[in-house]
Formats: C-alpha cells, structure tokens, sequence
C-alpha cells in the first residue's frame, strides 16, 4: 500500500492580530479517522483533529490542529522557534 500524506497543522495567533501558520508533512499507510489524536513533541498532550480534508490533487489529507495563542509578537516568535526546533515549518 502507498504511503499517504498528512500535512498537520497549527494556527499561531497574536493579541491586536497577525501571527503564523506552522506545518509538518508525515507518510503514513492509511487515511486519518474522526477520532484519532496526534502526539508531538512539541507538546505535552495530544491533539485532537479539529478540522480533516482531502487534497483531490493527489496530495492526501490536511489536518488542522487548532489555534495557539500568544500574548505579543515576542511570545509568538517563540513558539514559532519551539515549533521549528521540532520539524515543523513557518509559512511566514
């Protein structure tokens, strides 16, 4: 069977507005399912899916993880670094 794509990811979002989209790409054997959670280390519990699609382009399944919300553009910088340290990606 063909690995299968899931793109995760996380909203960053600061006070007065503005922050970051990180994400992370995994090849797994089969399709994500209503009801699994994703572990990452860069958190310390799972995460539930909050939102599932499917790329018809071929690309698999986009997996939204929620939003992180940060205090000021300091904080946010922060996590973005946290995220990056874990494999992760800032589209910004």
């Amino acid at each position: 069977m063909k690995d299968i794509v899931w793109t995760l990811q996380v909203t960053l979002t600061k006070k007065g507005g503005g922050g970051n989209v990180v994400r992370k790409s995994l090849k797994l054997p089969f399709p994500p399912s209503a009801g699994i959670e994703i572990e990452d280390s860069a958190w310390k519990e799972p995460r539930k899916i909050a939102a599932l699609s499917f790329n018809t382009g071929g690309e698999g399944f986009f997996l939204a993880l929620g939003i992180d919300h940060c205090e000021d553009k300091a904080e946010l910088a922060r996590t973005v670094q946290m995220y990056e340290s874990h494999g992760w990606k800032a589209l910004v």
